[in-house]
């Protein structure tokens, strides 16, 4: 069997539109995406995320790819914020392209808060509280049982997207990068879309309906949501082994389940003086990457 490798890689950010460009990218018919979203197998120092654990089990999710697909790829969004993940990644493929998204990372933080509740992975319902409980779970406590990759609980490093542009370009020549802003994304996504297929090689698909993608939720029921988000790692072994001896995946009906019990649900407002705080944590590193991409961010620096 001939061994198939992605050329492109969504590294991140999160909850900046990774889902969204994956789910449209994924249907374009010279494109080939990974048979499951957010491997992370680069990420190796963040532990807990990895759906695929050695190289043989991470290239058996491009095997479905045939000869049409001229840009195979997959999308994990803790790449960026790995600190072995990009090298890995330029090492696997020196020619692979990677595609970063950004977003204010007030909104960021924000938002990633309500999907980490959602997901199990947060049980502090008031983010001002779980953002000044950073310091006490790096050091191993108030972890929630859920959670089991702590990264995803340190809020201002993983929002410090100029750091980690920073880093990205120091790996990749410029020309092997597209970075892409949620605004932009958002505000003329027919355009963005297109610029990306330009940036990968391929041809326009003429696809102009963009529909929204992973939007703010929550649970109809609770107890639901937690038992098909959070199944118990015997269970997830199991269903690992299944799918890799037989090619079948036990967990789509799991899926079915957990989408119906998905409904909108809008987050929180943050207090004016918590989103002040936040604004000045990351405001030197706004304006790194304002130097780094050459871009005008002071409306990510206004209190409103």
């Amino acid at each position: 069997m001939t061994e198939i490798r992605p050329n492109f890689f969504i590294v991140g950010a999160p909850k900046s539109g990774t889902t969204a460009l994956y789910e449209y990218l994924s249907t374009h018919p010279q494109v080939c995406m990974a048979a499951y979203k957010e491997p992370h197998y680069f990420a190796d120092d963040l532990h807990g995320y990895a759906r695929a654990t050695s190289l043989k089990e991470y290239l058996a999710f491009f095997q479905h790819c045939n000869d049409r697909a001229v840009a195979i790829g997959e999308g994990s969004v803790w790449y960026l914020r790995s600190r072995s993940a990009l090298s890995r990644i330029r090492e696997f493929a020196p020619d692979g392209r990677i595609i970063i998204m950004l977003r204010n990372p007030v909104e960021l933080v924000h938002s990633f808060h309500a999907q980490a509740l959602y997901s199990y992975i947060e049980d502090e319902a008031d983010l001002e509280t779980a953002w000044n409980l950073q310091d006490t779970r790096q050091r191993g406590h108030r972890i929630p049982a859920g959670n089991q990759a702590i990264q995803t609980l340190m809020y201002g490093d993983m929002a410090k997207l100029g750091e980690q542009v920073d880093n990205a370009l120091s790996i990749f020549p410029r020309e092997q990068v597209r970075i892409i802003y949620f605004e932009d994304f958002i505000a003329d996504t027919l355009q963005a879309y297109r610029d990306t297929l330009s940036f990968l090689g391929i041809d326009d698909d003429d696809r102009t309906s963009f529909p929204p993608v992973n939007e703010a939720k929550g649970h109809r029921f609770k107890w639901l949501g937690k038992a098909t988000l959070q199944a118990p790692r015997p269970i997830v072994s199991a269903v690992r082994f299944v799918r890799q001896k037989t090619g079948l995946d036990p967990m789509r009906a799991v899926r079915a389940v957990r989408q119906w019990n998905t409904v909108k649900q809008p987050k929180a407002q943050l207090t004016d003086e918590f989103r002040r705080e936040l604004i000045d944590y990351f405001r030197d590193d706004v304006r790194l990457l304002e130097r780094l991409t050459n871009r005008d961010l002071s409306h990510w620096l206004a209190e409103r």
